[in-house]
């Protein structure tokens, strides 16, 4: 392509300025994406060139229009511009429209970008993951195994025709592995989130996942009833995507579809559990210097010390309450309304290792895998989550492993008055960091 996304976002401003819009903002994605695929030996490699998406936002008066789209010439945008403006024309007023940011800006942060990612021997490292595929020294069948990166260009401009740039990479690990015995067939996987190549070791994570599926062959049933338990990491951060991602921003707060509306200022979860939404917290998964909006990314705490102190805001939202955008505007689409959206959305950790809060459990079950928690309530803050891996201890001594029980409660009781303890290891899902939790008392259902 003969142009780059900072083109691509001024031509849409200077077309819709020319159209007589109040306002415009434009934003441009250019991806480059590469997944390398291994299951049962066969092996997939798809690379997809370059493409650039383009998602232009104009207001005449209160009406608020979006779109856009695949940009293959410079041509394409004043069409796409064109097409947008006639939807505002045609549109209802927004209700309670003030405008976009008054000004865009970008945080002194840098953002997760790998070199490497981009000069990658495809070639070679699809061999290096065949052949680990094909070992059996841990005793297992390595089913499925794949690699994927994305490299991502993004700009923004509004109607000021300040530009602003980032570019960021995206790296994904993951195995699955079986271990058959005596017709029983124990399945478990790994997965590792990041920014850079270097932080995935497929030789590790398929040896943590082979550790699991060899004791999953040894079953254990589990009574309906009250246990001690531990979270591992990436179950804590699912768990907290699922229920208080969507409580603790600020349109769900307003339509009173958030448990926490009204609630600033009081102590809702421990003493132990501070929170922090931080896109400037350099090596994350979301960090970011600028929004969807082009308003600067800043760090700030929802809950310190159980108070919850704060909502994610966009520029709309903000408005409504007087207050300012805090950056937290994401387009769940690029022709999509911004709405806020946490970032690095963090679980701050406490001082003891994984094994230390396991170690401490004499009666319980540590879950390793869930599924279903997407399924829970956070309207109302209640957890329904399906145990696919997890290990029952029956004084202190490992008895088998469980699947198919569901975890259940309340996330906001269990976060206020079962924590027991919270691991200093923390695991990442899509940006969202949590550690290990030790809870008493947590409801487990057999089916």
């Amino acid at each position: 392509m003969e142009f780059n996304v900072e083109d691509v976002v001024v031509k849409a401003v200077e077309e819709a300025l020319k159209l007589g819009v109040n306002e415009v903002e434009a934003l441009a994605v250019r991806r480059r994406p590469l997944l390398v695929h291994i299951s049962r030996g066969d092996v997939t490699v798809a690379r997809s060139g370059e493409a650039v998406a383009l998602g232009v936002r104009v207001v005449l008066g209160r009406r608020v229009a979006v779109g856009g789209g695949s940009v293959r010439a410079l041509d394409d945008v004043k069409l796409m511009v064109e097409r947008v403006v006639k939807i505002a024309k045609a549109s209802r007023e927004y209700p309670g429209w003030k405008g976009l940011p008054e000004r865009i800006s970008a945080s002194n942060v840098k953002s997760p970008y790998d070199v490497n990612v981009e000069s990658l021997d495809v070639e070679e490292l699809t061999s290096s993951m065949l052949k680990l595929s094909r070992r059996r020294d841990w005793g297992v069948e390595v089913t499925d195994m794949s690699f994927h990166y994305t490299v991502a260009e993004r700009a923004l401009s509004n109607t000021s025709l300040v530009v602003l740039k980032e570019k960021a990479s995206r790296v994904t690990g993951f195995v699955e592995v079986k271990a058959v015995e005596g017709g029983i067939q124990s399945l478990c996987h790994e997965y590792h989130m990041g920014y850079s190549v270097s932080e995935i070791n497929f030789e590790e994570l398929v040896e943590k996942a082979s550790r699991r599926a060899l004791r999953g062959l040894r079953v254990a049933g589990v009574e309906t009833g009250r246990y001690a338990v531990v979270l591992a990491p990436k179950v804590t951060a699912s768990i907290v995507d699922a229920i208080l991602s969507p409580a603790i921003t600020a349109d769900n707060v307003q339509r009173g579809r958030s448990p926490l509306a009204g609630r600033v200022g009081e102590s809702l979860l421990g003493e132990d559990v501070t929170i922090v939404d931080d896109p400037t917290r350099e090596g994350l998964y979301s960090t970011t210097s600028f929004d969807d909006e082009g308003v600067a990314t800043r760090a700030k705490t929802v809950f310190r010390k159980g108070v919850l102190e704060s909502f994610l805001y966009d520029t709309y939202t903000a408005r409504i309450e007087g207050k300012e955008s805090t950056g937290n505007a994401v387009r769940p689409g690029i022709t999509a309304f911004p709405r806020p959206s946490p970032l690095n959305l963090i679980m701050e950790g406490g001082s003891e290792s994984f094994e230390d809060l396991v170690s401490r459990v004499r009666n319980g079950v540590i879950i390793y895998e869930t599924i279903g928690e997407w399924l829970s309530n956070p309207v109302s803050g209640y957890l329904n989550a399906t145990i696919t891996y997890g290990e029952l201890l029956e004084d202190g001594v490992f008895r088998g492993v469980i699947r198919g029980a569901i975890i259940s409660g309340n996330f906001y009781n269990l976060l206020k008055e079962s924590i027991e303890g919270l691991s200093k290891e923390l695991g990442n899902i899509y940006g969202y960091y949590a550690p290990a939790l030790m809870l008493r008392d947590v409801t487990i259902s057999s089916r």
